[in-house]
């Protein structure tokens, strides 16, 4: 056994380990990725450049630039339409790729779901990449790629708390801001903690939780005013107001207005426009309102113009237009026919995606099954080959050491008949002295004795047997045991021949048949003697020693 460990062990090597790399990758896309986080599109514009190299060099660089292409198009805000490309790129990560960029793969495979509708599936992806970023020891990698990971981590559970909020799960959505929140206050990321802040506070106010909802708007602003002053604050003072005109606290919208110069985008414009328009009607003053809830209806959203028209209509009637009211409701009530379509198609969208996402968990659980089922087959396959090869290696050296026993008993044979016929008078008359000897022993008149009453011999008394023997003849017992590999019952029987019994004497000594002996006499002579010549019998050899 000793012998065969390192070859096991070599083997186990072999089978059980894999070899782990981290590839140099090309330094264009080294600068795009850096490239991606100040300048997006000048990032997408230096990849498209170098798309045929890239596709053309090995595994681990053309998935990098996949990889890269979904993350600079993503930063970029173009559309994620496909997934068939990150599915590509998550084959290779989560299956011998540079363990490093697995979570950055996991992230964006949860964007571009997010953008494609399929919230499960992407929450999914954002867990896998929380979890594998946690593994990841980013001590390791170079310092620019740790603090990277650090503001990734946070941005994974932003991105998670986004899509719980659009699946009114507020709860959720709000503990996974406050988990980013506190991610990327340990990681010094001062953009992401008032991000952060805001979420907290937008979630908050969607779930009528205004006081709450202006407390965190409060210190996000103070964050930025400490920390930054490249932070637009004109959409987080206009959610503060929304939420201090629910709690109808008008003087102090008022005196946060006084001073606000709103910078109007088409981003915020539905948001500052709807806290103008409400202040100004929620006073009395709607006058100052219709400028606001005119761009709404005129510029906004189906949920704006929604918003806007009932506005209108109220706002017509009070003034005596009653056609223009009328208007105004049709219009509502056709937005209405739109909006609940909207929403509809909204629930059906998620109740397909959650229905999807069950299926694929489905396919997945059953992949993963066959899997282990695979490895598990694998596994006994390969206990099965190592146990064959033991068994083989020792069946080997049994038959090894066998024939070297054979051969080494055939050469002290023919050492020992070629002796024996070299002094064959001298020894004859050696033989006949033991002979006469040995016949008027104890030891044989004890055997005499016992094969009268039909008795075997006992264990103590075959040692006298052997013990007499050696006295009478001294080589006996070491040449007859050089020849042959002897069974108890053989070597005994043949004790039992030197001193001349017959067959019938030697099968009651032993306790076997007469034909079991005769058939061990002949058996003797073939394989021990291998027919010798010399002699007629395994009698006439046993005689003659």
């Amino acid at each position: 056994m000793p012998q065969v460990i390192p070859f096991l062990l070599l083997l186990f090597l072999v089978v059980g380990t894999g070899c782990s790399h981290n590839p140099q990758y090309p330094a264009v896309l080294e600068t795009a990725d850096s490239l991606a986080y100040v300048n997006a599109d000048s990032a997408v514009a230096l990849l498209q450049r170098v798309e045929a190299e890239m596709s053309a060099s090995s595994p681990a660089v053309h998935h990098l630039y996949d990889l890269l292409t979904i993350k600079a198009q993503d930063k970029a805000d173009l559309p994620l339409t496909s997934d068939s490309l990150i599915l590509d790129v998550l084959e290779y990560y989560e299956h011998g790729g540079d363990p490093n960029k697995l979570p950055e793969a996991y992230y964006y495979a949860g964007r571009v779901y997010s953008e494609l509708g399929d919230a499960p599936q992407a929450i999914d992806y954002f867990q896998k990449a929380q979890t594998t970023l946690d593994a990841l020891d980013l001590l390791k990698l170079p310092v620019p790629n740790a603090k990277r990971y650090e503001k990734l981590k946070g941005t994974i559970l932003a991105q998670k708390g986004y899509l719980l909020r659009n699946q009114h799960l507020y709860k959720e959505a709000l503990e996974s801001f406050k988990l980013a929140y506190k991610v990327d206050s340990l990681a010094c990321d001062t953009m992401g903690m008032f991000w952060d802040l805001q979420d907290i506070g937008g979630v908050l106010q969607t779930a009528r939780d205004n006081e709450e909802a202006i407390h965190f708007y409060d210190l996000a602003a103070q964050l930025a005013s400490v920390f930054s002053d490249n932070i637009n604050l004109d959409d987080l003072i206009a959610q503060k107001c929304h939420c201090l005109i629910r709690l109808k606290r008008f003087d102090e919208v008022a005196e946060i207005l006084h001073l606000f110069q709103p910078r109007m985008t088409r981003g915020n414009f539905e948001t500052i426009c709807t806290m103008y328009g409400e202040y100004y009607w929620k006073i009395g003053e709607s006058e100052k309102a219709v400028p606001y809830f005119k761009k709404l209806y005129e510029m906004g959203s189906v949920f704006a113009r929604w918003n806007a028209s009932i506005w209108f209509s109220d706002y017509e009637t009070k003034h005596g237009n009653t056609k223009a009211a009328l208007r105004y409701m049709a219009e509502f009530s056709n937005l209405e026919l739109k909006v609940r379509k909207l929403r509809d198609e909204e629930v059906v969208a998620l109740t397909n995606s959650l229905y999807n996402y069950h299926l694929r968990e489905q396919e997945n659980l059953r992949l993963k099954a066959k899997q282990e089922s695979l490895k598990s087959r694998l596994r006994y396959l390969s206990i099965i080959a190592v146990l064959s090869i033991i068994v083989l290696f020792y069946i080997f050296r049994f038959e090894r050491n066998r024939r070297r026993n054979l051969a080494s008993r055939y050469e002290q044979l023919q050492y020992l008949l070629a002796s024996m016929q070299a002094d064959k008078e001298k020894r004859q008359s050696v033989v006949d002295a033991g002979m006469s000897t040995l016949r008027s022993s104890d030891t044989y008149q004890m055997i005499m004795e016992k094969c009268k009453n039909g008795k075997m011999l006992k264990p103590e008394e075959w040692k006298i047997v052997e013990q007499t023997l050696q006295k009478c003849f001294p080589d006996f017992l070491i040449n007859l045991k050089g020849v042959y590999d002897f069974s108890e019952i053989e070597w005994r029987a043949s004790l039992l021949m030197k001193f001349g019994f017959s067959v019938n004497d030697i099968a009651v000594a032993v306790s076997r048949s007469n034909d079991a002996i005769y058939s061990l006499r002949s058996r003797l002579y073939k394989k021990a003697l291998h027919d010798a010549p010399q002699f007629n019998s395994w009698q006439d050899f046993i005689d003659s020693l």
